[in-house]
């Protein structure tokens, strides 16, 4: 039985959250109807029911075709080896080994239908693989200005097994392949029984030399890689440089930083309400008094008829630049009373330090995990015929934008919420006797001109003058 559960997943246009279908596991021989799904890839996608636009998802997913014998594990890149490991040197399918089951590790939707169809069409994978290596070194020798991204199997219309030229997502042309397909089928050793044996020797000089130049692209393309590592640590380098700059300017500033943050909550809630403004007017104002409420101010300081209010709400608008000033002006107040808390012009500026380097330094930690992940996968789109430095440059700066307004959004939220309290000192008093009064002047005078005996005060005695000090910090700092 195939098998998924329901995830909540956001639209990426609109941000509507709603719910989505994810198929865990799929067996066409229970469910005969899924594999329909899997090969239009409609399991894969989620059609919004605000805005209605439609887009992919991307999951993992164990496809089971249980009556020919053939298991097809769907998973992210970065999850093959530890998925190999599994399947294979775990030996976590043994029961099915024993039935010479197929099991294939693909890392894409597409892969998955491919692999669907060529076993359909009763062909070999791996001689599949062999057959699109010919017609890429053929299609380079005969036009070597063609461009292409991929080969991939297909059927046409006639029964001709075919491979379907695609360059920047679209398909210029096709090429017949049964002939190809025997001829490599004949130049490998027991090619029948690959099913069976997974270390056969390819002993065709003419394939052989067909996997020498892939491999050599291959390398060619991680040698460009590494060439061009200091263009990556570019992109570092500069946001380090922006990041460390406005860190130095708070640790150093001796001026009172309410300007700033201020114009920070000023910008979170500008952002926060024209992402919300995108939706229909109902989700909008709900979405927007949630973020009032999460990270401005008291839950019963707002409600949606106040916003209904501000915003002059009709059926067909909403004026959004009311609703902003409204927020501002509730932000200012709840910053003032956050700020009266603290009593000196001091703590005042020691909270907001630390305030914003907490936040800063928290995002800057994770913006360097998440392009440290980046730069380790961009490499691959290079066999998508784009330029990974290109690619890193400009995800890296979109992650960099959403980082500052990450930032801008959590110091909005602690400064709001942030409860303040006004650490008092209690006065201990310590009476602990020393053999040191021999140093101590025996007498001395008072404000009051009164002389007062200090032969007999201990120094962690409170002074006898009536300060409040300790001994050693008062009348007895020079003896000790």
């Amino acid at each position: 039985m195939s098998r998924h559960h329901i995830e909540k997943v956001t639209c990426p246009s609109c941000h509507h959250e709603g719910d989505f279908e994810l198929w865990d596991s799929i067996n066409t021989a229970l469910d005969p109807e899924m594999k329909e799904k899997v090969l239009n890839q409609s399991i894969f996608l989620y059609t919004c029911p605000s805005c209605g636009e439609t887009f992919r998802l991307n999951y993992s997913t164990l496809y089971h075709q249980m009556e020919d014998l053939v298991m097809i594990y769907l998973v992210p890149e970065s999850e093959v080896k530890k998925t190999y490991e599994i399947f294979y040197e775990k030996n976590a399918l043994a029961d099915y080994r024993t039935e010479k089951y197929l099991y294939r590790i693909v890392t894409s939707a597409n892969q998955l239908v491919e692999k669907i169809q060529i076993f359909d069409a009763g062909k070999d994978d791996r001689v599949m693989e062999l057959v699109k290596l010919l017609v890429t070194d053929s299609l380079h020798e005969n036009n070597p200005d063609k461009e292409f991204d991929e080969l991939r199997f297909a059927v046409d219309d006639n029964g001709t097994n075919i491979l379907i030229i695609i360059n920047k997502g679209e398909i210029t042309g096709a090429v017949d392949i049964d002939n190809m397909y025997e001829f490599a089928s004949s130049h490998c050793t027991d090619f029948k029984d690959l099913r069976d044996d997974e270390d056969i020797v390819i002993k065709s000089r003419m394939l052989t030399r067909q996997v020498e130049a892939a491999q050599k692209r291959v390398e060619g393309n991680n040698y460009d890689t590494r060439k061009q590592v200091l263009q990556y640590d570019d992109v570092m380098r500069e946001q380090r440089e922006i990041i460390y700059a406005e860190r130095y300017d708070v640790i150093t500033a001796e001026r009172d930083l309410e300007p700033e943050i201020k114009a920070m909550i000023k910008r979170t809630i500008n952002r926060t309400v024209d992402g919300h403004s995108r939706n229909d007017q109902e989700e909008a104002l709900k979405g927007i008094l949630n973020f009032a409420r999460q990270a401005l101010v008291p839950e019963n300081a707002i409600s949606l008829e106040d916003l209904r209010e501000v915003g002059e709400v009709t059926k067909r608008s909403v004026n959004y630049d009311a609703i902003k000033v409204y927020l501002n002006e509730l932000a200012a107040d709840v910053y003032d009373r956050q700020i009266k808390k603290l009593r000196s012009e001091e703590a005042i500026r020691e909270f907001q330090k630390v305030l914003i380097l907490m936040v800063v330094d928290n995002k800057w930690t994770d913006h360097i995990d998440a392009l440290d992940q980046l730069r380790n996968a961009v490499g691959l789109r290079g066999y998508a015929q784009n330029n990974p430095i290109v690619e890193y440059q400009s995800e890296g700066f979109k992650m960099f934008q959403d980082m500052i307004g990450a930032i801008e959004y959590d110091v909005t939220r602690t400064m709001m919420k942030a409860q303040i309290h006004e650490q008092s000192r209690e006065n201990v008093n310590e009476r602990v006797s020393t053999t040191a009064t021999g140093n101590i002047q025996a007498h001395q005078a008072d404000a009051n001109g009164q002389e007062i005996d200090f032969s007999k005060v201990g120094r962690n005695d409170f002074c006898p003058c009536g300060s409040g000090k300790k001994f050693k910090n008062c009348h007895g700092r020079k003896q000790f």
